[in-house]
């Protein structure tokens, strides 16, 4: 390494070998050569070893140092600001940060190691490849930049990308002689899209090209502080790519610009003497990833160098791998539009396809649910089926109370594929009664009593239920006009047979009807069959380990789908559903001693309740499921200790659990934990926008097929339709496949990682939420004009509406939320209301979500430095950054600092306070107030970057929850 206050900056080295050949070698400091001026060198020297060592160059009339006078002249004034203008627009907020998938979890502040990966562009290739440019009137550079950002949008399934790329810097040409470094990187910004031909794209990329070199000579480290950005010490700010082409300008060598791409044997002529190139591994990388590519001799080099501490090496060859796919394609297949370029062949899409649908079980005739409970009666009818507290319930005496109410059923004209309504507290005699309905050829509609009441009426109508099964408790607060209730508790009568009742169906026919929230303001039921239901329970039994010893905890309201795959997975298996009531459950200890005391073996748990439970008291449970939420490595790492712990994933449409991941320890750079593999007879498939298949690495839409997909939408023939698809992989004629909007990727070990969603749906505490129909309901306020409603929060989410009111001056926000509570379950119900007077706008007339204040931590107020050590602070932060208050709340970054400028402060501390203190610290403490407590030694109040940004939150989510409470005692008032 150089050391920039002693060493002179460039080295020259000559070793004489013992065969007689001599290698040269030059090494200059970056700081004051770059590619162009390596050419030069070359150039030159060729010319003095021509000449027999004698110096005939002509003079050279300027220096760097004019060129540094003449820029910041031009800089400070008319051009300086002509170029700043345009940055200024083509860069406006929000900037996109380029969310490519890592391997390893994001180190807090940005490292710098690497490793580099080479391939090669054939010569066939490259001659097409230039050919399509020149037809198209751009450059070979430009067709390769185009080419590497559709990469990049496969990659990250982002349509408003920025890269960075190379200039040459000499825009004038008494500086292209000069030795020193001229390079500017550039941010291009562009919006790729699947809808559109890449030869259009190219075309927009050229213009895109050609504007920016026009305003090239901005430095892009002043840009950087002009637009404040958003800072974030693990990343770069405005681009984390980069991509530069080389191209070697004076001496027309491809072994010249094969240098570049770290090309091992490149040769180039310099008069008698042949020069080879060594290849010299560079570990330090200084973005994300970048890809250099250079002409070399019969094609193109290509150079990926990447962060070893964000991807393996297995990822990047990959990446690049796809892109020499990717660029033999468009030469073949200009015409494309970008979405329908594919990553892979034919073959290793069958190879893929065949991975991860290899899990096909043969069951025969597959009976209905409750026909096969009723086997597993016959066999051992004393065994017991159900407990609650202290009362158990027989899978005989269970069966015998099913058989009762199906028979009143029948006598009352239920017939098959009728939809009865259920609202019952959780009880063994819910449990009959589901059973109940079942035998009677029904299907159940659960309808938790917990729910505003228009919306129990809603789903109730709108499902056709023909009766409602009700209890004493739940009865009297239900009251639907010409829907007819049994009383369960009052109803069933002693001279009922208890004998099954003999009810001709079919595993097709359905079995539960349950309701999920509507993107257009109205919940939407899916339709659920026997058949789903049954592979549901045989996958699951075998997959969570379920014997007829173990004892499940029914945990999930019956409202929701996991309540049948708990009661229905123990059910067929002859195993214990212990059921538990809700004052027990909703308190952490309670529930904790009560899984205890029920030596609870199975249990399915959201996140979300993991994180308030001690794993280490609670070793009776041998498997443990982890659903409804994402499932953090920590949280993982925590609770998979001396158990069999399992991450499973599934929508309604899919019959609850479509894939599942088990494991018993998680690896400790683990950036999240799969979603697995497919259960038994469920097909998955990971698409892109065109249906065809992605490789591993690359985002793409989960599908799902095979026994699991439920029969559609109930009276909603066309939202069925369009999520509800033929399933082109399938070899079963009619199959469908299920469109379930989720962001996956397939990793290195063909598990599937779960990304995102698609469209506005998110959920919380295992509860799947259309935001739409949220922001439906608010907009529907009288008090209201405009709504959006967002989640928030990286691990438990939370739901936040931001709202115009028609009138500021008399908008209530406790008011609007009493209002929510009438016609949303609780946890549709936003914790924090913000009014404004208008939504915040980007430059093209949209919501600028992320100039939203934060529900999290509204904007601090100013508050002024109490100790010495805190004025002293804050006399160096406005020295430097040339502000006249600071506050020691005040984030160091969000005032326009960066890392130029927190060397100063590094510096100043350094010299004025006399205490030491490294750069990683100064990103790690960003405020005042932080950084003074760690230098007082103070390690419990440090303040961290996360926490500087979240301090705010606790105030507003007390404030939040309290008007809850007082919606919700006001709700309750008679």
């Amino acid at each position: 390494p150089f050391d920039l206050e002693k060493d002179p900056l460039t080295r020259i080295t000559l070793f004489q070998k013992a065969d007689g050949s001599q290698i040269f070698l030059y090494v200059a400091h970056h700081i004051i050569s770059d590619m162009w001026s390596l050419a030069i060198f070359m150039y030159e020297l060729n010319q003095i070893y021509s000449a027999n060592g004698q110096n005939n160059l002509p003079p050279i009339e300027f220096s760097y140092l004019d060129y540094a006078r003449q820029m910041n002249r031009e800089l400070a004034g008319k051009t300086g600001k002509r170029h700043l203008k345009f940055w200024r627009e083509r860069l406006a907020d929000p900037l996109p940060i380029l969310n490519l998938h890592t391997d390893k979890p994001r180190p807090p502040i940005q490292t710098y190691k690497g490793l580099t990966e080479t391939a090669k562009v054939d010569s066939a290739t490259r001659k097409k490849l230039e050919k399509l440019a020149e037809q198209h009137g751009t450059t070979l550079y430009a067709l390769l930049l185009s080419a590497f950002k559709v990469l990049l949008h496969k990659y990250t399934a982002q349509n408003d990308i920025i890269i960075g790329t190379a200039t040459t810097g000499r825009t004038k040409p008494e500086f292209a002689p000069l030795l020193g470094y001229f390079v500017n990187p550039v941010a291009l910004r562009s919006d790729v899209r699947d809808d559109k031909p890449f030869t259009a794209y190219l075309a927009e990329m050229r213009d895109i090209v050609l504007d920016a070199l026009e305003h090239q000579d901005y430095p892009f480290n002043l840009l950087v502080e002009q637009l404040k950005p958003r800072r974030d010490p693990s990343r770069t700010p405005v681009f984390q790519v980069m991509f530069v082409y080389q191209k070697a300008y004076l001496l027309h060598e491809s072994g010249m610009s094969g240098l570049a791409v770290a090309e091992e044997g490149g040769s180039m002529k310099l008069g008698d003497l042949t020069l080879e190139s060594i290849a010299i591994e560079d570990r330090v990388v200084p973005f994300d990833m970048t890809m250099l590519m250079a002409e070399v001799d019969d094609g193109l080099g290509a150079s990926l160098q990447y962060n070893t501490d964000l991807f393996e090496t297995e990822s990047a060859r990959r990446l690049l791998d796809r892109f020499m796919f990717l660029l033999s394609e468009i030469a073949e297949h200009s015409e494309k539009r970008i979405g329908e370029y594919t990553l892979m062949d034919a073959g290793e899409e069958r190879k893929l396809l065949a991975l991860l649908n290899n899990r096909e079980e043969h069951y025969g005739d597959i009976p209905s649910i409750h026909a096969a409970f009723e086997e597993l009666v016959q066999k051992d009818p004393e065994r017991t089926a159900v407990v609650l507290n202290d009362k158990s319930v027989s899978y005989g005496a269970l069966n015998a109370r099913a058989n009762k109410i199906a028979r009143l059923l029948c006598e009352k004209g239920v017939k098959t594929d009728d939809i009865i309504g259920l609202s019952l507290r959780r009880s063994p005699e819910m449990i009959a009664a589901i059973l109940g309905i079942l035998k009677s050829g029904a299907a159940y509609l659960p309808l938790d009593a917990d729910y505003p009441a228009e919306r129990i009426r809603y789903m109730a109508e709108d499902a056709g239920v023909v009766c409602i099964l009700s209890d004493n408790e739940t009865g009297p607060q239900l009251n639907i006009e010409n829907i007819p209730l049994i009383n369960i508790d009052t109803d069933i009568r002693e001279d009922l047979p208890d004998s099954n009742p003999n009810c001709s169906m079919t595993a097709d026919n359905l079995v539960y009807v349950i309701y999920t929230s509507g993107s257009t303001g109205k919940p939407k039921g899916v339709m659920v069959s026997h058949r789903n239901l049954y592979n549901l329970a045989r996958a699951q039994i075998k997959t969570f380990r379920i014997t007829e010893k173990s004892r499940l905890l029914q945990f999930a309201s019956i409202s929701f789908d996991a309540a049948a795959s708990e009661i229905f997975t123990t059910l067929l298996s002859g195993a214990t559903l212990v059921l538990i009531d809700k004052a027990t459950q909703a308190s952490g200890l309670e529930l904790m001693d009560y899984i205890k005391k029920q030596n609870i073996s199975v249990s399915t748990l959201p996140p979300s309740v993991l994180r308030v439970l001690p794993a280490e008291q609670l070793g009776s449970i041998e498997t443990l499921i982890s659903a409804g939420e994402t499932l953090t490595p920590d949280l993982a790492e925590k609770w998979c200790a001396g158990r069999y712990m399992i991450n499973a994933y599934g929508p309604t449409e899919g019959t609850v659990c479509a894939s599942a991941h088990g494991f018993t320890e998680i690896a400790g750079d683990t950036v999240s934990v799969p979603i697995g593999e497919a259960i038994d007879n469920v097909r998955l498939y990971v698409l892109d926008a065109t249906l065809s298949p992605v490789p591993p690495g690359v985002p793409g839409e989960l599908f799902i097929g095979g026994m699991g997909v439920a029969r559609g939408y109930l009276g909603r023939p066309d939202l069925t339709a369009e999520r509800f698809l033929p399933d082109p992989f399938s070899s079963q004629p009619g199959s469908r496949m299920y469109r379930s909007g989720d962001l996956v990727i397939i990793n290195r070990q063909g598990k599937l990682i779960f990304l995102d969603r698609l469209d506005q749906q998110v959920k919380i505490r295992g509860f799947r939420i259309e935001l739409g129909e949220v922001e439906n309901q608010i907009k529907n306020n009288p008090q209201v004009k405009d709504a959006l409603v967002l989640a928030y929060g990286d691990r438990d989410k939370k739901l936040a509406a931001w709202v115009v009111p028609e009138d500021a001056a008399s908008f209530d926000k406790n008011t609007l939320i009493f209002d929510l509570h009438k016609i949303l379950p609780d946890y549709m119900v936003p914790g924090v209301v913000i009014a404004l007077e208008a939504f915040p706008q980007t430059a093209n007339g949209k919501i600028d979500r992320a100039a939203l204040p934060r529900p999290e931590a509204q904007r601090r107020q100013f508050v002024k430095a109490e100790t010495e050590q805190e004025q002293q602070l804050v006399e160096i932060w406005q020295e430097v950054l040339q502000l006249e208050e600071v506050g020691i709340h005040d984030n160091f970054f969000d005032l326009g600092g960066h890392s130029l400028s927190i060397v100063q402060v590094q510096n100043k501390i350094s010299e004025e306070l006399e205490k030491e203190v490294n750069i990683v610290d100064l990103f790690r403490y960003p405020t005042i107030n932080a950084l003074a407590k760690y230098l007082s030694g103070g390690g419990n109040g440090k303040e961290t970057i996360e926490k500087s940004q979240d301090r705010a939150s606790k105030a507003k989510d007390a404030a939040a929850r309290a008007a809850q409470m007082r919606a919700r005692v006001q709700r309750r008032k008679p």
